[in-house]
């Protein structure tokens, strides 16, 4: 057989599908609960109560974070390093994740393709 023949065969073996589509998926998952928990942790810090089932968020939360970018994420960790908690590396870091994120998220049979 041919070189991509084996490659295909070995790629859609059932095992090897489940395997690669599950680590995809625990990627996809993990990288939208840090997400998740930094945007929160964050935004719980500016919380001064609860109201109607909703979290009541003081204003300097849209001033002092929200209006750093559109992004909340993005916003949120420029803030992170304003406060000096992250550095100029750790958003970088993040950014690459989060463009692999996408990556998977938008294009996984181009990662998971063997050609």
């Amino acid at each position: 057989m041919s070189d991509n023949t084996d490659k295909w065969i070995k790629f859609l073996d059932p095992e090897n599908l489940k395997g690669n589509l599950m680590s995809s998926s625990l990627y996809i998952a993990s990288f939208e609960l840090f997400k998740d928990y930094v945007v929160e942790t964050v935004r719980s810090f500016f919380c001064f109560g609860y109201k109607d089932g909703q979290d009541i968020i003081g204003p300097e939360y849209l001033s002092s974070v929200q209006s750093k970018d559109k992004s909340t994420l993005k916003a949120t960790l420029l803030w992170l390093k304003e406060m000096e908690a992250i550095d100029e590396s750790d958003i970088e870091l993040l950014e690459e994740l989060r463009k692999y994120r996408n990556k998977l998220s938008h294009k996984l049979m181009d990662c998971l393709s063997p050609l």
